[in-house]
């Protein structure tokens, strides 16, 4: 059965331009994010990672970093993210999709795995973790649930939030895991990037961690190495209440049910 990942990016954010081409350890942060996700067991070839991105021309350096690296693009709707993906499944034809956001660079391959293989003997068209650490939960979806979410959402402005009718909607049949377990120093981390404070924590982590050849990309290493440097969690953790409050004022999604139209609580 065939695999695939799709990242959404684009350069033209609000509150960090050109964020995912920025570089660590003389590389563009987004090849990171690429190395950890060809260490899962599930991710055949380089070729199976998609960053789905606009038809902006603002988008155009993003697309020759991507190929540079040996990856595929797809580019379309700007602010509609459902219609972004599901076309570009049309032209990869995965049947099973793992959806990552573009502002995780710090995925773990480990946590790939474990929705990957949830979903692959299973009846559930989505299997999401919902407890790690901001920054760092990831979904695995199948093709139908791509397709029937794309026949029942209403918003085409969705690009906060999307993930929430793949997980908060009765569109399609979805699984939570939420049973991992890690230090409490862990629990109110901010391991995304929107701001210029989180790069500085990012490029921190990778710097320390991840600048050789051959390292150790398991979640527990890199828990010792927090519990060991916890201090350096205060770089951008004053973020994270602004962040939460400005996708809450944004997010807003509705979708139809049979003959009702009903809207997200995020």
């Amino acid at each position: 059965m065939t695999k695939g990942v799709f990242i959404p990016i684009r350069l033209d954010s609000e509150r960090l331009s050109r964020k995912s081409l920025k570089l660590v350890d003389g590389k563009p942060i987004l090849y990171h994010m690429f190395n950890r996700i060809m260490k899962s067991n599930f991710i055949s070839s380089k070729k199976k990672i998609v960053v789905c991105t606009t038809n902006e021309t603002t988008d155009d350096a993003l697309e020759k970093v991507v190929i540079k690296y040996g990856a595929s693009v797809y580019r379309g709707s700007k602010d509609d993210l459902i219609k972004r993906f599901y076309n570009a499944n049309k032209i990869f034809n995965f049947k099973k999709i793992l959806l990552v956001d573009g502002d995780d660079p710090l995925i773990f391959p480990e946590h790939i795995d474990k929705v990957m293989e949830k979903q692959k003997n299973s009846t559930f068209e989505c299997v999401y973790t919902n407890n790690l650490p901001f920054g760092l939960n990831i979904k695995a979806v199948t093709s139908s649930a791509l397709e029937k979410v794309y026949n029942n959402y209403l918003s085409t402005k969705n690009d906060t939030g999307f993930g929430l009718y793949f997980t908060d909607t009765n569109i399609i049949k979805s699984k939570k895991i939420n049973n991992f377990k890690f230090h409490s120093s862990l629990s109110k981390a901010r391991l995304t990037l929107d701001y210029i404070e989180d790069f500085r924590l990012i490029k921190k982590i990778i710097t320390d961690m991840y600048s050789k050849r051959n390292c150790d990309y398991s979640f527990d290493k890199f828990e010792k190495y927090i519990i060991n440097n916890f201090h350096i969690l205060n770089i951008n953790l004053f973020r994270q209440n602004e962040n939460l409050q400005r996708s809450k004022s944004k997010v807003n999604l509705k979708y139809k049910n049979k003959d009702k139209v009903l809207k997200i609580i995020y």
